[in-house]
């Protein structure tokens, strides 16, 4: 039984069309679906984007257009839940980096921060964002069907990660150290890190990327040295 509710689950969830700006995406593989194509492509020439020389010379759209197809694919692909649109603007204060409203459903990149900063800081940026995406769907996930679950099913993993998400949803704080701490924050700001050192950091410094780089090293040494102003920035 706990077998086949979580496939239901991932039937309505992962398969789910969502839709923005006019265009519909599609959860699902590639061969069924033409639109993952297009998702995966985007992805692949924004993957080229993200080099720290090609960035530089990218216009503010074209840095909007590859952060959203990062976005669509880890979505589809990562997550299997809905995109957000990708916008650029000021998300409520200058001195926030990203912000995530779900309603409407829009990742706000700090439009001074996007002309300015890094390919790494604004692809983390993003990926913090878009780790909330996934936190909001798995709470609408769960709140849709917690009413039929067991107590041995609400054990399971996937549901009790639903479960704090929700909590810290409910009880969010959107400044000083107990914005920092809290499990929403820490889940997105752990995962975005993770994936940059996984995938793309390998893209945005080439051979650089390699931990026996010294130029790799003392970037990363920066990084750890600004790490508190940049992800006091993220909501």
């Amino acid at each position: 039984y706990v077998t086949a509710l979580i496939f239901v689950i991932c039937c309505i969830y992962v398969g789910r069309g969502y839709t923005f700006d006019g265009y519909t995406h599609i959860a699902s593989t590639k061969a069924e679906y033409p639109e993952m194509q297009i998702i995966t492509e985007n992805y692949d020439a924004a993957l080229k984007n993200i080099n720290e020389n090609k960035w530089s010379r990218l216009s503010i759209q074209e840095r909007i257009d590859t952060l959203q197809s990062i976005c669509d694919y880890e979505c589809a692909y990562t997550f299997g839940c809905h995109t957000a649109a990708v916008q650029t603007g000021y998300p409520g204060s200058e001195y926030l980096l990203g912000n995530y409203c779900t309603i409407p459903n829009t990742i706000l990149i700090n439009a001074e921060y996007l002309e300015t900063e890094s390919a790494h800081n604004l692809v983390e940026t993003l990926l913090h964002e878009t780790r909330h995406v996934y936190q909001n769907s798995i709470i609408d996930m769960y709140n849709n069907v917690e009413d039929v679950l067991s107590e041995d099913e609400l054990r399971l993993s996937v549901f009790r990660y639903a479960a704090a998400m929700r909590d810290n949803s409910d009880n969010y704080k959107s400044f000083g150290n107990e914005y920092y701490t809290q499990t929403m924050e820490e889940d997105s700001r752990s995962w975005a890190e993770e994936q940059m050192l996984a995938k793309y950091d390998k893209y945005i410094y080439g051979e650089k990327s390699s931990d026996n780089s010294e130029d790799f090293l003392s970037f990363k040494i920066l990084q750890n040295n600004l790490k508190a102003y940049f992800h006091a920035g993220r909501q």
